[in-house]
Parts: structure tokens; C-alpha cells; sequence
């Protein structure tokens, strides 16, 4: 039930206050309560603006001149150790590198499976590869070699079969194999079609199956690796897992490609044949002298031996990213130890590691977009500069140079570097949204509170006042009270007069206390 008073206080200086209350049975304990959950948002509030500080401060660059100077030096370091010690990339280099390691890992697996070297009988000239290839051939067979012809033969049949991808691709088509009796792959123009294998080379229970998808699978794309028996070395060798995916997306409907009608010219989708050219050598070949080409394959081996020039060019990219990390650690693991005085070790609990710990925070990723574009920034220099003095004025000859001088996990390892500083900004401006949203919040209930104190203050007034009335009204009701007794005292006093010569007489010492 509400209760409206309005309330007129008079103070000194003739100031008046007049105020209205509007209050309901119990009010004081509404207000407490009301109080109580206020108090409650409070608290909340304030403990979530206080883990956004921590996030801001973190998502904050704190970076200073001296972290500036020796991202900058570590970046020039690196530069010159790549323009000096690595040099250009070398896809040959890689090639001879792969290669030999590819025809160890062929010879090591025939000799683990069974193959005693070469034997009496076996083609004259053949080398330890060709026998380890052709021993592998034998005994582990692809349920989808017999169909060579119609994946487009020996040069195409590997690319265009995707169980003889080295890939989970791969795999996958290798074990749905087994359990439909079906080889998939692409047409001529690649277009995905299935072919119907023999049935003796599927596997006649579940374990034999398995066997073959997987294991046998995986043992002869080791003897395809490297070319067949016949062409060891040299020959047609199995799509990687980069050519593999290129492949299996130019299959997909999307390009809206029509299947190969026998007879007519061949028309594969635009992505199809750029994968054909790129994995038979042509699309990346140069002409010699002659004017012969000489093809630059992308199956397994040649994605290996990019991998290895890129591991190669990563050594200066990586020396820059321990030489600003290890720094950014000891300095701010020093500073932290002398603000936070830590004498034991159980102080070190004080510290605020992830603004100490060279991962994930603003300061360290500003530091490393500063080292990574001083190296990408000597690097392009060097490389723009040696390709300048050997292309004697040809253009086609300095993009060739830049080409091959570039450091592309430099490059890339920039544009990192650019994408955690803009996510980094892009959260921070976030979360500090989030703050003056907070903010506003926090502000709102304090004052919800502070109304709430003024209301007790005036409701207390209130009360006040009524309590001073009630009082003056006593005070009016007890004063005839008190003229009454005034007149009966006056009253006494007079009568005591005619008793004054019996006192006298009887009590004379009280008439000295009378008067």
C-alpha cells in the first residue's frame, strides 16, 4: 500500500525544503534488499573491469626504443645471414637432396620386406634401385594398375587414379576400393569417374581388405615414388599431398566440366589442366639452348624438394624469432623481479607471466613485425640488388633473380606478423568496448545506490519531523497541566500563612525552613 507525504522543513535564514515521499509498508526493507543486489552488481561489475584491464594491458604495445632497436638489429642480423649463407633457392639442390634420401628409404623398405639385393637372373645393368623398385612392384600390388590404359597410361594414369596419391586422399579412395571393387580417378578431360577392378585383387575377408588398402597401398607407392623399375630415377613418380588436393578439387562439379567422349579433343577445366601441366613438368619447364625442354616435375619428389628450400631459407627466420623472443624474456623477466621485489621463491607467484612470457601478447608481437619487416625489407634489398648487377638490364632476367632470391618463410612469416598485430588491435578495441560498456553499467548502479541513500535520508527527515510535532503537541497539552499546579502551589503558600503562629508555637524551627 503506497503512502504519499508531503513533507515543509523550515531551518534557520528563513530556508525551507519541501519534498514529497512516496513510500510502501516495509520500504526500509525494500531498500536494504535493493541495496543488498546492488551491492552485488557492484562487485561484479568491478571484478570484470578488473580481468579486462589484464586483457587490455596485455593486448597493449608497451614496446620502447631500446625493444624497437634490438627488434630492428635482429632483423638486419638475419637479413645478412640470409643474403650471405643461404643465398637463392636452388630447386635442383633440393631435387638431388630428395632424391637421395628417396632412394635410401625405396632400398631400406625392399630390404626390410624381403629383397636380398640384386640376384642372378635379374636384368643385366640394373642398379640396387631398380631391383628394390621392381622387388616391391612384385610383391605388393595397386588393386587400379591393371587400369593404366584407361586412367590415360603410364604419364597421366598416377595423377589421375586417387589411390595412387600420396595423400589421406589417397588412402581414402585406396579403402573405399576394397569394400566397392571400384577404382576412382578423373577422365581425360577430369571428369570423376569409377572403373570396376579385378576381383582378385580384392581382399576376400575384412582383414585382407585392410591389408591391402592400407598396407600394400602404402608399401608400392614407395616402388612408384621414384618412377618405375624402367625409369628409376627419371620416370613419371606419384602426385604429393599439394598436387593431390589441386587434383581432387578440380574433379569437383563445380566447374561444370563434361566427361571425355572418345575421338574428340580432350578439354579438361582450366584448374585440371594447370595440375596435369604442373605435376608432367611443363607448366614450370624452361627451354635449353637447343630449345629443348627441360621439364621442372611437382609430383612427390619435387614437393620435397621445395620443402627442403624452404627448411633451408626458415634458418635465418627462425634465428630472428628466438633472438627477439629470448630478449623480450630476460628483460621483462629482470624488470618484473626488481618492481615486484620477489626474495624467494615463493614470490614469484606475484609476477604477471603473460606480460613476461615472449607468447601471445601485444609488446612481443610488435617486436616481431618490426624484426620480420626489417629482414623481409634486407632481403628484397639484396635481392633487388644481385638481380639488378646479373640481368644486365633484362627484365625478364631480374624477375627470374628476384624469383629465386626471394625468402618466401620470410615473407610469409611478415604477413603473420601483420595478421596477430591487426587481430591483437582488433581485440583490444573490442574489449575496451566492452569496458565502457561496463563502465556505463557500473556507473548506473552506484547510482541507483546513491538514490537509494537519499531516499533513507529524506524518509529519516521525514520521520524527524513528525517526531518534532508529535513533541510540540505534547508540550501544548501538558502546559495547563502545569499553570494548574503553578496555582495550587500558590495556593499552598498562602494558606501556610494562617497556620504561621501555631508552627510558631508548636515547631518554630520549621518556619526558618518555610521561608
Amino acid at each position: 500500500m503506497a503512502i504519499i507525504s508531503n513533507t515543509l522543513l523550515k531551518g534557520s535564514d528563513d530556508f525551507e525544503v519541501e519534498f514529497t515521499i512516496l513510500q510502501q509498508e516495509n520500504s526500509s526493507e525494500l531498500i536494504e534488499e535493493d541495496n543488498c543486489w546492488v551491492d552485488y552488481d557492484i562487485d561484479r561489475l568491478n571484478s570484470k573491469i578488473a580481468k579486462l584491464d589484464k586483457d587490455i594491458d596485455v593486448l597493449t604495445n608497451d614496446a620502447d626504443q631500446l625493444d624497437n632497436a634490438i627488434a630492428v638489429a635482429s632483423g638486419l642480423l638475419c637479413g645478412l645471414i640470409d643474403s650471405f649463407f643461404v643465398g637463392e633457392f636452388s630447386f635442383m639442390e633440393g631435387m638431388e637432396i630428395s632424391n637421395e634420401k628417396m632412394e635410401q628409404k625405396i632400398i631400406n623398405l625392399a630390404k626390410k620386406h624381403g629383397w636380398e639385393g640384386i640376384q642372378q637372373g635379374e636384368r643385366k645393368g640394373q642398379t640396387p634401385l631398380d631391383a628394390a623398385i621392381a622387388f616391391l612392384e612384385d610383391k605388393f600390388k595397386m588393386p587400379s594398375d591393371p587400369l593404366e590404359h584407361q586412367f590415360g597410361g603410364t604419364r597421366q594414369h598416377h595423377l589421375r587414379d586417387f589411390a595412387h596419391h600420396h595423400s589421406p586422399i589417397g588412402l581414402f579412395f585406396s579403402i573405399l576400393t576394397q569394400f566397392t571393387g571400384r577404382a576412382y580417378g578423373t577422365d581425360t578431360n577430369g571428369v570423376f569417374m569409377s572403373i570396376e577392378v579385378p576381383k582378385e585383387m580384392i581382399g576376400t575377408d575384412l582383414k585382407k581388405k585392410w591389408a591391402i588398402a592400407v598396407t600394400d597401398w602404402a608399401l608400392h607407392l614407395a616402388s612408384d615414388m621414384h618412377g618405375s623399375s624402367a625409369t628409376a630415377g627419371a620416370g613419371t613418380g606419384i602426385p604429393g599431398p599439394i598436387v593431390s588436393l589441386l587434383k581432387a578439387i578440380s574433379a569437383l562439379p563445380i566447374w561444370g566440366t563434361k566427361p571425355h567422349i572418345p575421338g574428340e579433343q580432350p578439354n579438361p577445366n582450366s584448374l585440371s589442366l594447370f595440375t596435369a601441366k604442373l605435376y608432367n613438368g611443363t607448366l614450370l619447364g624452361q627451354r635449353d639452348e637447343n630449345g629443348k625442354l627441360i621439364p621442372v616435375k611437382i609430383d612427390l619428389r619435387g614437393e620435397k624438394a621445395i620443402l627442403q628450400q624452404m627448411g633451408k631459407q626458415s634458418v635465418p627466420v627462425i634465428i630472428n624469432e628466438v633472438l627477439v623472443r629470448v630478449f623480450y624474456f630476460i628483460r621483462r623477466m629482470y624488470i618484473a623481479l626488481k618492481n615486484n621485489e620477489i626474495h624467494s621463491w615463493d614470490d614469484i607467484t606475484k609476477l604477471n607471466w603473460r606480460t613476461i612470457v615472449p607468447i601471445y601478447n601485444r609488446t612481443i608481437s610488435h617486436m616481431m613485425l618490426v624484426a620480420s619487416g626489417t629482414f623481409v625489407a634486407v632481403d628484397l634489398g639484396d635481392a633487388a640488388i644481385r638481380s639488378a648487377i646479373q640481368s644486365c638490364g633484362s627484365w625478364e632476367k631480374f624477375a627470374a633473380g628476384m624469383l629465386l632470391r626471394i625468402n618466401y618463410p620470410g615473407i610469409g612469416r611478415f604477413i603473420v606478423a601483420l595478421g596477430a598485430e591487426g587481430h591483437m588491435e582488433f581485440r583490444r578495441s573490442k574489449k575496451r568496448t566492452e569496458r565502457m560498456t561496463l563502465m556505463t553499467e557500473l556507473l548506473q548502479a552506484q547510482s541507483i545506490k546513491v538514490f537509494n541513500t537519499q531516499k533513507q535520508m529524506w524518509m529519516a527527515a521525514e520521520q524527524a519531523e513528525t517526531i518534532i510535532d508529535n513533541l510540540y503537541n505534547e508540550v501544548e497539552k501538558s502546559f495547563p497541566l502545569i499553570v494548574k499546579c503553578i496555582q495550587e502551589n500558590n495556593d499552598d503558600y498562602k494558606s501556610i500563612e494562617s497556620y504561621e503562629k501555631g508552627i510558631a508555637k508548636n515547631n518554630p524551627w520549621i518556619i526558618d525552613l518555610l521561608k
